[in-house]
């Protein structure tokens, strides 16, 4: 699947990245996947409020709080200010039916660039992602965002070229979610055995989540414990990009 699917990262983790988890029914999954890439995608790239949208299918082993990830990039200086900018520009599309439950948010969340810079390189194709979280049912209780890497020894992951680092807390001093991402040109089956026995397997267990317009997903019903560091692999279905040219007249 990810070979058909031309998805690049860039070496700098995005100022804001908007992390969603969807769950569709199965019936659903053709609506979904045209939703996104042929409604919302354009959408909400052509309004400026991301500059970059890719999606993945959860390949790995272990809890998955939902098998869809998306990653929206975008270039704002804080979560205020993108959220002053999406919020009203949502409305809109919602006000003129471009946005429903299609979307099957099982858990979203604005993140920022992490102040712990790690070491990062572009990888153009992305053949594979490997996500690692804390535990994001008690982000009260984290560490700080260093901390955390420290202790999930991410300095000392396998090899990846583009590997960004986001958190909820923009000093990156205190508590929070927190998350890294482990882009790589290798296929999933590569990446998987790489990261064998690093980490917990699978994606972290989620609270119950409302999104902007009140709708409310349950949390998954059976959690499995605690962990420092959650470890899924997922594969691209999907990367759509705004141009550079065009990026630069919106600014």
């Amino acid at each position: 699947m990810s070979a058909d699917v031309h998805m690049r990262f860039q070496a700098a983790t995005p100022p804001t990245l908007f992390v969603v988890l969807a769950d569709p029914a199965e019936d659903d999954l053709e609506e979904f996947r045209h939703w996104y890439d042929e409604i919302h995608g354009p959408d909400a790239l052509g309004n400026g409020s991301f500059v970059a949208l890719n999606r993945f299918v959860a390949v790995g082993p272990g809890h998955r709080a939902a098998p869809f990830l998306a990653f929206w990039e975008g270039q704002f200086a804080n979560e205020t200010d993108a959220w002053a900018h999406i919020r009203p520009h949502a409305k809109a599309l919602r006000a003129a039916g471009r946005a429903g439950d299609i979307a099957s948010v099982a858990f979203a969340i604005m993140l920022v660039r992490s102040p712990h810079v790690v070491a990062s390189k572009p990888t153009e194709p992305v053949r594979s992602l490997v996500t690692v979280q804390n535990d994001w049912r008690d982000p009260a209780g984290a560490t700080s965002v260093e901390q955390w890497w420290r202790a999930a020894r991410l300095d000392a992951a396998p090899a990846s070229r583009s590997q960004w680092l986001v958190t909820s807390d923009p000093a990156g001093r205190g508590p929070g979610f927190h998350l890294a991402a482990f882009a790589s040109s290798d296929p999933p089956e590569v990446t998987m055995k790489a990261w064998a026995g690093i980490g917990t397997p699978g994606s972290s267990p989620v609270a119950p989540y409302t999104n902007m317009f009140g709708v409310t997903a349950p949390a998954h019903p059976d959690e499995p414990d605690h962990a420092t560091a959650w470890v899924m692999h997922w594969t691209p279905v999907a990367s759509q990009r705004v141009s550079t040219s065009a990026s630069n007249q919106r600014e």
